[in-house]
């Protein structure tokens, strides 16, 4: 069975070999996963946004994992909205239905207008995004909500989903109140703070500046994962000395970013670091010139190292970096990593000095 099979949802028609009961085709949002360190809990996709899908068929006795690349198109780009709760084609006017025998698998992503910014869509190869940029601004994207059409900076939280071999014989529930789109996240998210080890009675321990370095910030998305990954760039906060820092509390001092997941083993010399500016409050140098001025101490660390592989960004995580102030014999920075929103996941320490 190939082509699309729509009819005018004024007529309620039904198209030829299907029978009088055949069932509209509808959606079901299943929520995104949230996981936090206290709770794990569940977000719901925007009623009021809107998302793209394509569908594709094969018969009864081949499934998508195997035979993908001979199914045929039966819906083709089509924007799906929700009305009275109930999620379809409200906007084209259309109405499909399911086949009488056979399955339906299905490629989905938010903002529906991707389309005209790099995605595209078909039976061999899924979604893909040629060309992605994020711009290299602390704080970009880092408030982006799901859903709604993307903006034209590309700061927006693209959401892809697969719902694969769904038919009338073996999925009532799907037939009866929907195909179930279950999205996940393409993009990932990066935040930083700070907290002393200890506290240190003599001393205000400050952070004066925070320099994020060698991210890549474009490349295109396939197979679920990114690659062709160039235009490494900084990030960079505006300049903004921090309250004193204390034990036990954690102060932002670079906040949620969105960014593109970075390669798994970089291959280049040029490794994402961090590289912190801190002052005690208290310790002056000379400055050749007969002025003293804040002797600061200079940390870098290295994310990804030969020995120590902190969290990779991957699709879909919300990272906090836990950075922990040691002082007392030469300072340095332990880090931790752990997830705060959308994927749960674990990372070693890894040390600055």
């Amino acid at each position: 069975m190939a082509g699309v099979l729509a009819v005018s949802c004024a007529k309620n028609d039904r198209m030829p070999g299907l029978d009088d009961d055949a069932k509209e085709i509808c959606f079901s949002m299943v929520p995104v996963k949230t996981v936090t360190r206290a709770a794990t809990g569940f977000s719901n996709f925007p009623t009021d946004s809107a998302f793209g899908t394509r569908a594709y068929y094969l018969p009864q006795e081949k499934s998508w994992l195997q035979t993908h690349d001979e199914a045929d198109l039966y819906i083709d780009t089509e924007r799906i909205s929700c009305r009275d709760g109930v999620w379809k084609a409200w906007e084209s006017g259309k109405s499909y239905w399911w086949p009488k025998a056979g399955n339906l698998s299905f490629y989905s992503w938010a903002p529906y207008n991707l389309l005209d910014k790099g995605l595209s869509v078909d039976n061999k190869n899924g979604i893909r995004i040629s060309g992605w940029s994020v711009k290299n601004t602390p704080g970009y994207g880092g408030s982006t909500n799901y859903g709604g059409d993307a903006p034209n900076d590309g700061s927006t939280d693209i959401l892809v989903a697969g719902t694969y071999d769904v038919s009338s014989a073996t999925n009532a529930d799907a037939i009866a109140n929907g195909a179930k789109i279950q999205f996940s996240h393409a993009l990932c998210k990066v935040r930083f703070v700070i907290s002393l080890d200890s506290d240190d009675t003599d001393k205000e321990w400050r952070v004066y500046s925070v320099a994020l370095r060698d991210i890549y910030t474009q490349g295109d998305f396939s197979g679920g994962m990114w690659g062709s990954h160039s235009n490494m760039c900084d990030y960079i906060p505006d300049p903004k000395t921090t309250e004193p820092l204390k034990a036990g509390s954690f102060t932002e001092i670079f906040p949620v970013t969105m960014m593109l997941p970075q390669p798994v083993n970089p291959s280049v010399s040029r490794k994402p670091r961090i590289e912190i500016k801190c002052w005690d409050g208290k310790t002056l140098v000379d400055d050749g010139k007969g002025n003293k001025i804040p002797d600061y101490s200079n940390l870098t660390g290295v994310l990804y190292g030969n020995t120590t592989e902190l969290l990779r960004w991957k699709e879909g995580t919300n990272m906090t970096y836990h950075l922990y102030l040691t002082t007392g014999n030469g300072e340095y920075i332990e880090f931790d990593a752990a997830t705060s929103d959308w994927t749960e996941a674990d990372g070693d320490n890894i040390y600055m000095r």
